[in-house]
Formats: C-alpha cells, structure tokens, sequence
C-alpha cells in the first residue's frame, strides 16, 4: 500500500465530500428559506471560484496526471486500454490551464471542457466495467490488461477510474459553472 496511492483515495473522497455538501448548499440556496449565513457563505465560495477556477483546475489535473504517471513507472501498474483512452484526455488539459493560466487567457474552457465532458463520460463508464459485471469493455482482449482490473479499492468506492471521473466531472463544472 502506498502513500501516494492512499493520499489520492482521501483526496478523492474529500472532492465527493465537497460536491455533495456545495450540491446541498445549492439547493439551500435555491429554497425559500432565508438562511443570511449560508446566502453569504455561497456568495464568498461563488466568488472566490470565480476568481481561481483555472487554477484550481490546473492542480487538480496536475495531481491526476503525476498520480497516473507514479501508478505506472514507480508502482509497475500497467494500464488498460480505456486508462491509456482517459490519460490521453487528461495529460494535455495540463498544458492548457498551465499555458491558460500562466498567459492569463480567458478562453481556457473553450478547449478544456470537451476533454473533460468525453473524459468524464468514459471514466464513469470504465467504473462501471470495474463494478457491474453486466457492463463489458468491448476494448480489451486477452492480450492486454483487463479493464476490470481493480489495483486500488477505497471507502468501499474509490478505484482509479473513480478518480479520474472526479478529476474530470470536476474541472467540467468548474469551467462551466465559473468561467466568464
């Protein structure tokens, strides 16, 4: 078991934390009940995302890409088609919100979120190979490593493609949700 591995599961799981409690948040919000601390609270954390979108997407894209990278060349795991399909969409939304960000462009999700809308959407189905055994990958043969290969299993939930989705769903609705 490795601390990186670790690490990017607890990550992960505090990314889902935040999506459901910002989901309730909205919902609040949205409801007739006058909350003044919570209105302010969503106002602030509106803001603040706003203003740092780009960069927070850039982190959490970098932290994907450098954990995949250490999953294959430190831990010797070797990815499965639908893996290579997934990095091939991550890896180059690092160059585009680390050029994006560091030239301060405002069109950074105009190329990031079709990466990340196709990536989300194969990341979740890659899951579902791992986790339902109706859903089969019509990817891979009995040459190459199966894609229902499970090297990492957290919180009765996390494996890898899980964190690739969150990354991915992630950066869609931050892009979406906060740029101008």
């Amino acid at each position: 078991m490795s601390v990186v591995q670790v690490s990017l599961s607890y990550l992960t799981l505090f990314v889902n934390i935040v999506w459901i409690v910002g989901l309730l948040a909205y919902v609040l919000k949205k409801s007739p009940l006058e909350i003044n601390f919570l209105n302010e609270l969503y106002l602030r954390v509106s803001e603040t995302l706003k203003k740092y979108y780009a960069e927070l997407s850039l982190v959490l894209v970098f932290v994907a890409t450098t954990g995949s990278l250490y999953f294959s060349k430190v831990l010797g795991w070797d990815p499965c088609i639908m893996c290579w399909y997934q990095r091939i969409l991550m890896y180059p939304l690092v160059v585009i919100f680390g050029v994006g960000v560091l030239l301060e462009k405002d069109d950074i999700e105009d190329y990031a979120m079709p990466l990340a809308l196709i990536g989300s959407g194969m990341s979740f189905y890659h899951y579902l190979v791992q986790r339902i055994e109706q859903f089969q990958s019509a990817g891979c043969s009995i040459a190459q490593v199966s894609c229902e290969t499970q090297y990492t299993y957290y919180f009765d939930y996390i494996t890898v493609p899980m964190m690739a989705f969150t990354v991915f769903l992630t950066v869609l609705l931050l892009n979406w949700r906060f740029s101008e």
